[in-house]
């Protein structure tokens, strides 16, 4: 293999790893074992000088996770339906994305929350002043679902010591907005731009 397909397939596989990982915190390690072909030459540093011209290029966005267009994963409805644990990865970059946008027009940053005990949340809006709210996405809406999910965004509010939240919210794929007895916000995507 000439030097210039090598990078070539390098760089489609790191891309296809990518579109895999999205949405998770993946590791440089993660990514170079996932996008090793069989050959297994391809390096951690390697990896980093690729993810560096891919942020450089505006590729990929490292506060959240990569938002890759479908068709470099050959990905339809179809396929989608089939996998619905990589689709709600795929929902949850399109709602941080959304956040990102309304978070910019008042001058807040949108970041990610994990601790050493697991404890995560996957968005976190922080205001200039810093008072926050936190945010976990979930493509379904039943009540398991959001009662996990809300448990964890409490976890979180009682872990934090100092500024409570402004709010804490569920963003789901479908359903209605309710004000959950625990103070928690159900907000369906649709009800986002409301």
């Amino acid at each position: 293999m000439r030097p210039g397909q090598y990078v070539a397939a390098s760089g489609r596989r790191l891309l296809s790893s990518l579109a895999r990982n999205t949405a998770i915190p993946a590791s440089v390690e993660t990514l170079t074992s996932d996008a090793n072909g069989a050959d297994g030459v391809l390096h951690p540093d390697t990896v980093r000088t690729y993810l560096g011209a891919l942020d450089r290029l505006m590729v990929t966005d490292d506060v959240l996770a990569w938002r890759p267009a479908l068709a470099a994963l050959n990905a339809g409805p179809a396929r989608l339906l089939r996998e619905l644990n990589w689709m709600g990865l795929l929902f949850e970059s399109l709602v941080v994305r959304d956040l990102r946008v309304y978070a910019s027009a008042l001058g807040c940053e949108v970041l990610h929350y994990r601790d050493n005990t697991g404890l995560e949340a996957d968005a976190i809006v922080e205001l200039a002043d810093g008072r926050w709210a936190g945010f976990e996405i979930k493509l379904g809406s039943s009540a398991s679902v959001v009662d996990a999910a809300a448990a964890s965004l409490l976890r979180l509010r009682d872990r934090v010591a100092g500024e409570e939240p402004v709010a804490l919210c569920v963003i789901t794929g479908t359903g209605y907005a309710p004000i959950r007895r625990d103070g928690v916000l159900q907000i369906p995507i649709g009800s986002l731009s409301a």
